[in-house]
């Protein structure tokens, strides 16, 4: 699967798409732009199995497409946002079904080497995940909460996965290429924000024959 937005943008056209997302009627003002955040992460799986707690930054970018895409160490992860109030400082994040894969395989490759044993998920999922902007639209705090149940070598088990992000939002600044590795460009400020390669995570093939 190509991931989206390969192709290069310019500021103008995406400055005018922005603005046609916040006149429509009805719409809520989409905060189209990036974040850069400091994260801590949390995952527990169970008490037979160590907790993990790490720190790391994530850049999170919102498309005029009302779509998002999140680069982290461990990789990119995509979808798309719905309003959760009537001022648009407030977003639910939606993980497509890449990502929801994509996003399991991670929560299953870090309960293995916490448990030191198999883990699978088979129930459960994301309870929340939100973006919420500070008045003036300069902060950005990211919260991502997930609960998730499976077999593990121990027996059943009962994981929860936990992220909150928090820093600066800088409005109209937005990737000129989207895969895991790139960079940001920002013409109007003067820098790039250089993004860092996946390293813990192998992602499987496909089988042949897939689409």
């Amino acid at each position: 699967m190509e991931p989206p937005h390969e192709a290069p943008v310019k500021l103008p056209a995406l400055a005018l798409l922005a603005g046609l997302a916040v006149s429509a009627a009805g719409a809520q003002p989409l905060p189209v732009g990036t974040a850069v955040l400091a994260f801590e992460e949390r995952l527990r799986v169970g008490k037979d199995c160590e907790p993990y707690h790490g720190v790391g930054m994530l850049v999170l970018s919102v498309f005029p497409d009302r779509s998002f895409l999140a680069r982290l160490d461990a990789g990119a992860f995509s979808g798309t946002l719905s309003p959760a109030d009537p001022k648009g400082r407030t977003w639910h994040l939606h993980f497509d079904e890449r990502s929801r894969t994509f996003y399991r395989l991670y929560l299953e490759a870090g309960g293995r080497a916490l448990c030191r044993t198999d883990v699978a998920i088979t129930g459960g999922g994301v309870e929340s995940f939100v973006l919420r902007l500070a008045k003036g639209g300069s902060q950005a705090v990211l919260k991502l909460r997930t609960s998730a149940t499976g077999p593990s070598g121990f027996g059943g088990a009962r994981g929860r996965h936990r992220l909150d992000g928090r820093g600066q939002f800088v409005p109209g600044l937005l990737p000129y290429s989207t895969g895991i590795a790139g960079s940001l460009a920002a013409p109007h400020i003067g820098g790039t924000v250089t993004l860092i390669s996946p390293s813990r995570l192998e992602i499987v093939p496909e089988p042949a024959g897939t689409d």
